[in-house]
């Protein structure tokens, strides 16, 4: 008698499949601490994690960092990626290193993109060919470029994101209930990812592939418009509490360095991008990409099927927006934010192997050879091709001590620094007051009876002298410190150069306390996020109506005893 699969067990294969192929992919990470910017994660995410630990659900402000002056990086960084991070510490009762914390949610995130890609190719083409295009979209060029190369941890975790957006567009066009809400979550998740990548996402998938949608609908263009606008809108209010503090708080810290990479310098076609030996690599990518784009688009036109040729025109009008053939659109007020045009090679990705999904060539065995050649070139081809052209072929193994000392010194991004204490000598941001100065400080420039800090918070509490006058504390300024006397509000502000938290007590104050608390923005933030929670929740209950009234099929009494 022939073996019978369990339903579940059949319904479980395609999932661990994606589970085996990104363990293959993510496997070389075992021996190779990937990224350029592995010290910034690895400072991030450890006190994340630990903060989330202590019940700080969304931490902002990251005490430790700068050599425990503070910074407010999760002002401005996404936190998304880093909420894996705390959970995958929390799962090991906080006794995974920090190092594997990363690892492990990078794993997460490569598996995320499989089972993302393989959803929205489910609508379009065959399971088998939907799967094994999701396998090759997880080993994408640039994709493991993210994570091995650059070490965009965050923006590795946006890519897993972005068929979630085009499923939720394709199937509010359709009519369905879930669309709006699928729309709404990847949207929302998306901008809790990565800004930039969301931004580009918006301009160059979700605004040509949702005109696409409203004219390809023959009736319902009206409710198509006007769900799918109210999606996008929720989505952005889902990460309300991250983007308008994001938005609006930037004058507070030195945002000048951080927007001093004009995209016009990083496209293909400027000389200027060309010293950076690693351009080269990049516009080989995305230049192979768009003539595989062709090839597919060609072999579609012969077959006389015409529907795939919008996906080979949309990937290779990426690759000529982001190569900077479109003069002046990286001028753009809003597009000027995203530093790298060569980030849109994640949304030319996406474009192309969904073209090839829905293309008739090449087969289902000429695509899993595809995908073969790129599990065995991607993780190591391009981390070793990179280091070779620097000539730093052991840059990324970072050794136990050094990673112990990193965390030790927490050295954060220049861009977090508050707003003028920052001066750019060449391209190389430098503080005004060295930072080693700056931590070697007492931990309040006033004589004092006592002063004490909390190691998690970074709060301080401490008692005046008789008479003090204005008190200075170990800590840069941000516009969330509160400051209370004896229960009283005292005024915070930045002090001298260094830009230092400091307060004139009240007369006769006996116990003052400063902390990091809520700004307006976030308190804003906050409360349009919980209010687009609700309205998706509520959305969620009014789809479900349908499919929980529906009574289940009752079985043929015939068939049962055939059965039998």
């Amino acid at each position: 008698m022939r073996a019978v699969w369990p339903a579940w067990l059949a319904r479980l294969g395609p999932s661990l499949v994606i589970v085996g192929a990104a363990l293959i992919l993510w496997a070389p990470t075992l021996t190779i601490d990937a990224g350029d910017s592995l010290d910034l994660n690895l400072i991030w995410l450890n006190q994340f994690s630990g903060l989330v630990a202590h019940g700080h659900l969304y931490p902002r402000w990251l005490p430790g960092s700068f050599g425990g002056l503070g910074s407010p990086s999760f002002e401005f960084y996404p936190p998304l990626a880093f909420w894996v991070t705390a959970l995958v510490s929390a799962a090991g009762d906080g006794s995974i290193s920090p190092l594997l914390q990363l690892k492990l949610a990078a794993l997460i995130a490569l598996i995320g993109s499989g089972v993302s890609m393989r959803l929205w190719l489910n609508q379009l083409c065959p399971p088998p060919r939907a799967l094994i295009c999701a396998l090759i979209y997880m080993a994408a060029p640039y994709h493991l470029v993210d994570y091995y190369a650059r070490g965009a941890f965050a923006e590795f975790f946006a890519i897993s994101l972005i068929p979630l957006v085009a499923l939720g567009l394709l199937e509010t066009a359709r009519g369905r209930r879930r669309g709006p809400a699928i729309l709404a979550a990847g949207y929302g998740l998306l901008v809790f990812s990565h800004l930039p990548v969301a931004l580009l996402t918006s301009v160059m998938l979700v605004a040509p592939y949702g005109l696409f949608l409203l004219w390809k609908s023959r009736g319902g263009r009206l409710r198509f418009a006007l769900a799918g606008g109210a999606a996008l809108v929720c989505g952005a209010g889902l990460a309300a509490c991250y983007l308008i503090p994001a938005l609006t708080l930037q004058g507070q810290i030195s945002a000048e360095y951080l927007w001093s990479l004009l995209p016009d310098r990083h496209v293909f076609t400027s000389p200027i991008a060309w010293a950076d030996p690693f351009q080269p690599l990049l516009a080989a990518t995305a230049g192979l990409e768009a003539g595989f784009a062709v090839l597919l688009g060609w072999r579609v036109w012969q077959a006389g099927d015409r529907r795939p040729l919008y996906w080979a025109a949309l990937t290779l009008g990426v690759f000529i927006v982001l190569s900077g053939f479109i003069p002046g659109f990286w001028s753009i007020p809003l597009m000027t934010k995203v530093q790298f045009p060569w980030r849109a090679i994640s949304i030319e990705e996406f474009t192309l192997v969904t073209l090839a999904a829905l293309s008739p060539w090449p087969t289902q065995k000429g695509l899993a050879v595809l995908l073969g050649v790129l599990a065995v070139a991607d993780p190591g081809m391009t981390f070793d091709l990179k280091n070779l052209v620097l000539g730093r072929p052991n840059a990324q193994r970072y050794e136990a001590g050094h990673v112990e000392a990193l965390l030790r010194t927490s050295t954060d991004a220049a861009e977090y620094l508050p707003h003028g204490m920052l001066r750019i000598e060449g391209i190389q941001p430098v503080p005004m007051i060295p930072l080693a100065t700056l931590a070697a400080l007492p931990l309040a420039t006033s004589s004092l009876s006592a002063a004490s800090d909390d190691p998690m918070t970074g709060a301080i509490t401490l008692a005046p002298a008789p008479g003090a006058r204005r008190i200075v504390l170990r800590r840069f300024y941000f516009t969330g410190w509160r400051v209370t006397c004896d229960g009283a509000t005292a005024t915070a502000s930045a002090t001298g150069p260094a830009r230092l938290v400091g307060f004139v007590p009240p007369p006769g104050a006996k116990l003052c306390e400063a902390r990091v608390g809520q700004t307006p923005q976030e308190r804003l933030g906050g409360a349009l996020t919980l209010t687009s929670a609700a309205a998706l929740f509520a959305y969620l209950l009014w789809a479900l109506i349908p499919v929980l009234g529906r009574r289940r099929p009752q079985p043929d009494p015939a068939r049962l005893a055939q059965a039998r």
